[in-house]
């Protein structure tokens, strides 16, 4: 009886996780796949929370994929970096929040453009991930730090 009502209630959450899911794999195989946007050729292994590492040959971009929380951050100081580094933040937002919506998608291009133009972190809470977009300035260095992570709920 118990085992009954237990397939049955894993039966009824199932979509909805499966839709939901921070799933660190599943990220790590679509920034490796976009070659044009992540730079990534391949990952290695870190020491703490099952963590990866993007090898990437550009200067300054760096790419972490973890069990609890994923982020890019990307140099935000010429017109061209710029550019670039918007698209890589909401890329990896799309990755983590897999949008099922036109208005989830564009929430967040939405809070990408917010922070780099107000120069102040945006955050949201979509599918059960939570997307953050945090400019950040060390000196003269503009970075834009982007993460997902499962929210907190």
């Amino acid at each position: 009886m118990l085992a009954v009502r237990l397939i049955a209630l894993a039966t009824l959450f199932l979509p909805f996780s499966a839709i939901s899911a921070y799933n660190p794999d599943r990220i790590k195989e679509a920034v490796l796949s976009d070659q044009a946007i992540f730079n990534v050729t391949g990952w290695k292994k870190t020491g703490k929370d099952n963590g990866w590492e993007g090898e990437t040959s550009q200067r300054l971009l760096s790419l972490t994929v973890s069990d609890k929380i994923s982020t890019v951050r990307s140099p935000h100081i010429s017109p061209k970096q710029k550019v670039i580094s918007k698209k890589r933040c909401a890329e990896l937002g799309l990755i983590g929040i897999n949008p099922q919506s036109k208005d989830e998608r564009e929430k967040v291009f939405y809070l990408v453009k917010m922070a780099t133009q107000k120069h102040i972190a945006q955050f949201t809470d979509i599918n059960g991930i939570r997307f953050e977009a945090l400019p950040e300035m060390k000196g003269t260095y503009v970075s834009l730090l982007c993460r997902i992570k499962p929210s907190a709920k």
